[in-house]
């Protein structure tokens, strides 16, 4: 039973070790070629998993194959530490994201709190001038987005002007607006750009759009963290297991 327990805790952690040097790679080839906002946006958090997933299944690896208990131990710790760190993730994802959860604690206003500071976080003066870099490069917006019926939250905040400017579509790149004592009632109006680099990429539709996409993209986040959970506490019983063998 002992060999078995570490024989299984080690596959495990010879798989996580793959996968993270595989992030570790993506996350150095983020950082070498393409636009530097972009690359930090996808790098930065590649990079970081990566070196923590990395140092982990070596914990784990180490004490199973060589049977330290001292890496053992410490490598249950952390473990258990991530279980701790996803359950509280994703709640907090939920917190924001979910809408009927919302109307449930409306009176607490937790869930107007957190997003308030996720808007507040993703539009600030830096990180939004990375972003419109990043959504520029990336071209969010081609010549052929405004014709689509199904477009992205982000397409619809940032490829076009606001539907209440009132912008005549020229042709596929340029928008004429009605006329310019309009414009200054409304930030958005006039904010728009027919340059492709600017578009509406200051426009508070742009970082509404922005932010919704961030929401949608946490929902799945949130969905994937209780399937790691659940791996986490798995990988925490078969340590526990390794560490006590005496007893398994």
């Amino acid at each position: 039973m002992v060999r078995a327990t570490n024989t299984l805790l080690a596959v495990f952690n010879c798989v996580t070790l793959v996968l993270a040097l595989t992030a570790l790679g993506l996350g150095f080839y983020s950082f070498l070629g393409g636009n530097i906002a972009c690359g930090k946006t996808v790098q930065n958090p590649l990079m970081v998993a990566g070196a923590a997933l990395s140092m982990l299944s070596l914990l784990g690896l180490i004490g199973s194959l060589c049977r330290v208990n001292f890496f053992l131990i410490l490598y249950v710790t952390v473990v258990f530490l991530l279980i701790l760190g996803l359950i509280v993730f994703t709640i907090f994802t939920i917190f924001v994201t979910n809408e009927k959860v919302g109307e449930v604690i409306e009176k607490t206003r937790i869930t107007n709190y957190f997003e308030v500071w996720l808007r507040n976080h993703v539009t600030s003066g830096k990180i939004w001038n990375d972003i419109k870099s990043c959504l520029a490069y990336s071209k969010v917006c081609t010549d052929g987005d405004i014709y689509k019926l199904d477009l992205s939250s982000i397409q619809l905040g940032c490829c076009k002007p606001p539907s209440s400017c009132g912008f005549q579509l020229k042709n596929a790149t340029v928008w004429v607006p009605p006329n310019s004592s309009f414009l200054k009632k409304d930030g958005d109006c006039s904010k728009w750009s027919n340059q492709l680099e600017k578009l509406c990429y200051n426009c508070e539709s742009c970082k509404d759009g922005f932010v919704g996409s961030i929401k949608n993209l946490w929902r799945a986040l949130a969905i994937l963290n209780v399937s790691a959970t659940l791996i986490a506490v798995v990988v925490y019983t078969i340590g526990r297991c390794a560490m006590r063998n005496k007893r398994c």
